[in-house]
């Protein structure tokens, strides 16, 4: 019986209701989270509420954690479990991690969850790192365990910048392994450190390198690509369901490509190579995307290229074992360059999304659940789009593509696709970047619960880091609620908290009440005119009912934000004057007497 309680303590009764849902699944697999969460964000200083997360892997003793510590779960299958998210945990602004765990397994991947109001639109600062001779990789993660957002560039060696949640970094922390790119997160020994796979040019192989936990790395072994190819995309996760984390990466040979998978064994090595492919390549295979897209437990893979019919993905159904079915095909006018994976309908099943140097759009194929995808929809996404991210980044509860491209001539531009929620995406919004901008990777460097980007600019002879902020604005709480209140006098005051999240200053236009009743209502604050980063200013709001019964006004804050006017609702009841005498009564007494 004791075998059935997960590790946290939960009952032995949610331990029997997941043996029988999982009665048919191989259990000890790497738990793999999918893209959204839901929902994808909360507010601050909402309600407590469930999260669902979707995903492979999950067994009867997996657990969510929020930044490391352990939520209430019930597991309803293995592909979904659910979480009791607490008020307290997201009373403040600020990105949680979310992760799932289970005994003697490595950690799942990490899934931000932003909490911070919802922008209908986004802007972002720019603010530029200290420039390096040369920055061949970029990646953000949590190296030393903190819960603050770091920085991992590949330079000469790999030299981690410690965050300091405020946007700002500590001093390079450099291990010295030769110039490295395409860097890659994975726990590959199982000690709940974060390792990287990279690309060694020193060396033209790719090599494991061990964390430390502190932002160093121990230096692993070397892994050749066959022959004279090239790696490309370097993937990860656990493909033949052992419990141990494998990688692999896509290559070019001889005008064509292949894959090649290395399958872990729990210590930070690896087997030999499993190679598989997309069947005869016209020029080979570039972006990888890991995902189960048929829903039978068993990881597959998305493999952008160009095929023998043009560009387009192919897909390898996995069998479970660290090999692959025969590739399905399916076109996409968009280039052979990358794809990603997440459901961006709401559907329960994996979509791709794929873009390449050509045509400056994305294509977005949408899953049927079974393996197989529909016809491609093409969105516009400025100038040659290559680099993709998938993110909720405006906090709606729909996800969004932000999508990294660049011209011939060295012009790049990040272009930001809001998502409808049902798999449509609206206008693409352009923010221009510097020359040759390359490897975004998403990241809350401020700690505002809005996702940022972290993009590295130039070529070869210098690279700037640019990290580009979120200028979100927030408003709280969202609604005030006042205590009964005598006609004709005014309540004790409210405060309504004006924080700018941005990395400029905030010019505030206006401070006004409108609604039903804004003259039942007032305000005085110390916001002033400007609004400096990262500052906050206090709006203190009354209520002087002017007649009986519930009264109703809107605090509306007009600026130069994003989401301008920022609103919080206004509620009070009004009564009657109750006048009391005391003593209650009188009584008099007469006395006649002659005169």
């Amino acid at each position: 019986m004791d075998m059935l309680r997960s590790r946290f303590g939960f009952r032995v009764g949610i331990a029997l209701f997941s043996l029988t849902c999982l009665a048919t699944t191989a259990w000890g697999q790497v738990p793999l989270i999918n893209q959204p969460l839901v929902p994808t964000s909360a507010a601050p200083g909402g309600p407590g509420f469930t999260l669902t997360v979707n995903g492979t892997g999950f067994t009867p003793e997996s657990v969510v954690e929020w930044n490391g510590a352990a939520l209430f779960t019930l597991v309803t299958s293995d592909a979904q479990l659910s979480a009791n998210v607490p008020a307290s945990l997201i009373a403040t602004s600020g990105t949680a991690s979310v992760t799932i765990v289970a005994p003697g397994l490595p950690t799942s991947n990490v899934i931000p969850f932003p909490v911070a109001t919802s922008e209908p639109a986004v802007t972002f600062g720019h603010n530029d790192l200290t420039s390096y001779p040369y920055v061949s990789g970029l990646i953000a993660a949590d190296f030393n365990g903190d819960g603050i957002t770091d920085l991992a560039l590949g330079v000469n060696g790999i030299d981690v910048l410690l965050g300091n949640g405020d946007g700002t970094f500590g001093p390079p922390i450099n291990t010295p392994v030769g110039e490295s790119f395409g860097l890659t997160l994975g726990d590959f020994n199982g000690d709940g450190k974060l390792d990287l796979i990279v690309h060694n040019e020193d060396y033209g192989a790719l090599q494991i390198l061990i964390g430390n936990g502190d932002g160093t790395f121990t230096p692993g072994a070397f892994y050749s690509p066959p022959g004279d190819s090239y790696a490309l995309d370097i993937f990860v996760g656990d493909f033949n369901g052992d419990g141990k984390l494998d990688f692999g990466f896509s290559y070019d040979y001889e005008g064509g490509g292949g894959l090649a998978i290395y399958l872990g064994n729990g210590n930070g090595t690896f087997q030999s190579p499993i190679h598989t492919g997309c069947g005869e390549q016209s020029q080979g295979v570039n972006g990888v995307a890991v995902g189960d897209f048929n829903m039978n437990g068993k990881l597959d893979l998305a493999v952008a290229g160009l095929l023998t019919t043009g560009p387009g993905v192919c897909i390898l159904l996995g069998n479970g074992d660290g090999t692959f079915q025969s590739p399905v095909t399916y076109p996409a006018n968009v280039g052979d360059g990358y794809v990603a994976t997440a459901d961006f309908n709401g559907d329960g099943s994996l979509d791709l999304v794929l873009s390449g140097e050509g045509p400056n759009q994305v294509a977005v194929l949408l899953g049927n659940g079974d393996g197989t995808f529909q016809n491609p929809a093409y969105y516009d996404a400025g100038p040659g789009p290559a680099n993709l991210e998938v993110s909720d980044s405006n906090n709606d509860g729909k996800l969004d593509l932000a999508v990294l491209g660049g011209t011939s001539a060295g012009a790049s531009s990040l272009s930001l696709l809001l998502g409808n929620g049902d798999g449509t995406f609206q206008n693409y919004t352009e923010f221009p970047e510097e020359s040759y901008a390359f490897a975004p990777t998403l990241g809350d460097f401020n700690n505002d619960g809005r996702l940022d980007l972290a993009v590295a600019n130039g070529y070869e002879s210098t690279t700037t880091i640019a990290l580009l902020i979120q200028n979100g604005v927030s408003l709280g709480p969202p609604s005030l609620t006042f205590s009964i209140q005598d006609v004709g006098t005014i309540s004790p005051s409210q405060p309504v908290t004006l924080t700018n999240e941005g990395t400029t200053a905030l010019a505030i236009n206006g401070i006004s009440l409108s609604g039903s009743n804004p003259g039942d209502f007032g305000q005085t604050n110390t916001c002033g005119t400007s609004l400096a980063p990262g500052s906050s200013c206090t709006i203190n709001v009354t209520f002087d009912p002017t007649a009986i019964g519930t009264r109703t006004a809107t605090l509306n804050v007009s600026d130069t934000g994003p989401s301008s006017p920022q609103t919080v609702s206004l509620t009070g009841t009004g009564e009657t004057l109750t006048v009391a005498f005391s003593p209650t009564s009188l009584t008099f007494r007469f006395s006649l007497s002659a005169p």
